[in-house]
């Protein structure tokens, strides 16, 4: 007996005396056969049947969606596991793993219908307790989950996290097996959205249980219950590829259209345009010297969020960690001038956070207002008195310290005029380097910098995931700060149960970060993503960082 796995299913064959005889299909042969002919001479589509070739950078750290914190395993959590709504093109919330739902008349419960005959991977049936089980657990502080604050409008949920109720207080009650109650600490239009982020992800709690601690390592410790699923026979090769296959098991209303995506963990294409002509990958983010490319070979491309960028310091050295050694610096800037030459598509910013954003309801950025870190009248005097602070404890600073950017004219010029001015504050030598998008984000993550021109936040629908990525303990605070009052802010954040007073705690951590030099924002580039020829019907996220492949497909033969 021999087996062959193909994406269609596995064929069968039965070798006796000589001869191969067919003996058994997993699939329906015509669905193989219109790959191969077509009718009247006409090569004919059938995107149904197609792969979607996608690369992303690294391997997902997980894809446990309560845990799950990289942009690779948010990536693969999208499409393999749908909550109880999911968002459409516009970011409006459609109908999920629910499709139906109720909202009292004061906002504060929301009641979800299951629909019928949703499933998990495995088959077995997908319940109200399963949503219970999984948002609990996130929001449960001995998960340690980066992404509970994503839940805590839930009613109790901030007081639970911080260990001061039970988890029995949660506004979570599963009616029946078809049939979820949410309660809110407040009135918010936000749930609809937090309730597509991957906390909010059931999960199975039997399942969970018998995964020992290692759900969402494996392929095999792990059921799904989305669009997509891991391709069942050599779906996940770590550090190399995710295949992904469209699920037998999915009935909701958001059916894969494609047969699935071929996610290979690789670095980006350093030639995008070149890669997508050449069928490598069939979405691929493109900057803005590539756009005239991307029309002369008539490549449709999709604007999608706004990237702020931002000069920032590296305070695991000594001498950055001096307050008035960075406000010296940051404050002799001129950011007008310092942006005078840039395309006319960047949006000089000097907030962290952008008017765009609401958080529950309001415009951060009306509640918050605006603040910035004012011009040093004498910044040379300021770091004359940083010296000294520094000399009295010891710290040298370097010979010479060097600033990051990208190897682009835009940021060079920026660079060349923050080296002009420091050299004239300071007396000191800064130099730069110019790098690859794929070379500054490593040198930053890693810690190997001094100052950087670099992409600070794409999150811009959440001012509280943002801020809350310089806590001493995230994985994310690339600036390294290291500070118990700044801590203090986003912890009140959390643990605040109404909006106004989480408002106010991410203000003030907002203007700590600004007002103290941590960070000095310069603008907000648009992100742009191609598709290769006859390819279509991506849904980008908010931050950009995930996209939904659910209505990709190939038209191309």
């Amino acid at each position: 007996m021999l087996n062959v796995t193909t994406d269609f299913g596995i064929i069968e064959f039965e070798i006796s005396k000589g001869k191969m005889k067919l003996k058994k299909f997993a699939v329906i042969m015509c669905a193989a056969a219109a790959l191969i002919f077509t009718g009247c001479g006409e090569k004919e589509a059938h995107p149904e049947m197609k792969i979607i070739e996608y690369t992303i950078t690294e391997e997902p750290l997980t894809l446990d969606p309560q845990i799950a914190c990289d942009s690779s395993s948010e990536m693969l959590i999208k499409n393999l596991f749908e909550g109880l709504v999911r968002e459409d093109a516009e970011g409006t919330a459609k109908p999920g793993i629910a499709d139906s739902w109720d909202v009292s008349n004061d906002g504060l419960e929301y009641t979800f219908h299951l629909a019928k005959d949703t499933a998990w991977s495995d088959s077995s049936p997908v319940t109200a307790e399963d949503f219970v089980f999984g948002i609990t657990r996130a929001i449960d502080p001995q998960t340690g989950s980066e992404n509970a604050s994503d839940l805590f409008l839930i009613k109790n949920a901030a007081a639970f996290n911080s260990g001061k109720v039970s988890s029995n207080e949660l506004g979570l009650y599963a009616i029946d097996n078809s049939t979820l109650k949410i309660t809110l600490e407040y009135a918010s239009d936000n749930l609809l959205h937090a309730l597509t982020l991957p906390a909010a992800m059931p999960c199975r709690e039997e399942f969970f249980s018998k995964s020992k601690g290692k759900y969402g390592k494996e392929p095999e410790l792990l059921i799904t219950n989305g669009p997509f699923c891991i391709r069942e026979n050599y779906g996940w090769d770590h550090n190399k590829y995710i295949y992904i296959r469209r699920s037998e098991n999915y009935h909701g209303a958001n059916p894969a259209i494609s047969l699935g995506v071929n996610f290979t963990i690789s670095q980006q294409p350093s030639d995008p345009i070149a890669a997508l002509e050449s069928e490598q990958c069939d979405i691929c983010e493109i900057y803005g010297s590539n756009l005239s490319r991307a029309d002369e070979k008539g490549l449709t491309y999709e604007v999608t969020s706004d990237t702020l960028w931002g000069i920032c310091c590296n305070t695991d050295i000594k001498a950055f960690k001096n307050a008035k050694l960075r406000v010296a610096l940051f404050g002799s800037l001129n950011r007008d001038e310092l942006l005078s030459d840039v395309p006319d598509s960047f949006v000089k910013t000097s907030q962290l956070v952008s008017s765009k954003v609401s958080f529950g309801g309001i415009k951060y950025r009306d509640a918050a207002g605006i603040f910035t870190l004012e011009e040093v009248q004498n910044p040379s005097q300021m770091y004359a008195k940083a010296l000294e602070e520094l000399d009295e404890k010891g710290i040298d600073l370097a010979s010479t310290y060097t600033i990051l950017s990208l190897d682009d004219d835009a940021s060079s010029k920026i660079v060349s005029k923050m080296i002009e001015r420091w050299n004239e504050v300071t007396g000191c030598y800064f130099n730069k380097e110019l790098l690859s998008r794929s070379e500054l984000l490593a040198r930053i993550e890693s810690g190997d910098y001094d100052f950087a021109v670099a992409p600070l936040n794409t999150a811009i629908d959440s001012p509280m995931e943002f801020l809350s990525s310089f806590r001493s303990d995230s994985q994310n605070n690339y600036i390294n700060l290291n500070y118990p009052a700044y801590d203090e802010f986003i912890d009140k954040a959390h643990q605040a149960t109404n909006v106004n007073d989480t408002i106010d705690a991410l203000k003030s951590a907002e203007s700590y970060l600004i007002e103290y030099g941590y960070i000095f924002p310069l603008y907000y580039e648009s992100r742009y993503f191609a598709y290769g020829k006859d390819v279509s019907g991506a849904i980008f996220g908010s931050n950009s960082e995930t996209i939904d492949f659910t209505k990709v497909q190939k038209q191309r033969p």
